[in-house]
């Protein structure tokens, strides 16, 4: 593997949400590897299993309309209150040109759940697609909402 394009991570506390990452493979511009890593409650309770796949390149594209209209996010979201117990996000990006990283601590930007609904689905739907046998798309929409 080669550069880090995407990641996103959302959860109820550390290590309990689903983490997606997407990387450039080696000597192939045409293609990049997408690893899906769910943890503790995304994998027992959604049914979200690890998953590893490769898609063609041009699928990024969707993600990047999505983060062009995040570009503005502030890096760091923080809660005014101390919550040891929370939902926790982050969002890196650095494809076609941009470079972006944002994330935050029981704190949101104001088209938050939109947004994270649209990139969580494009997840969905390329699991789908490219893994479908290692895809369970029985609980879908509650990931989706999360």
């Amino acid at each position: 593997m080669n550069d880090l394009l995407f990641e996103f991570d959302r959860g109820f506390w550390p290590g309990d949400g689903l983490k997606t990452s997407i990387h450039a493979i080696c000597n192939d511009a045409d293609h990049v590897l997408i690893k899906v890593q769910p943890y503790n409650f995304f994998h027992f309770i959604l049914h979200m299993k690890a998953q590893e796949f490769i898609m063609p390149v041009i699928e990024m594209e969707r993600i990047t309309a999505i983060i062009k209209t995040i570009i503005n996010w502030k890096t760091e979201y923080e809660a005014d209150l101390d919550i040891l117990d929370g939902y926790g996000w982050d969002i890196e990006y650095h494809f076609s040109g941009i470079d972006f990283k944002s994330g935050g601590y029981e704190s949101f930007p104001s088209n938050y759940r939109i947004k994270v609904t649209e990139l969580q689905t494009i997840i969905e739907e390329s699991c789908q697609k490219y893994n479908p046998d290692g895809y369970d798309p029985r609980y879908r929409q509650k990931r989706i909402e999360l």
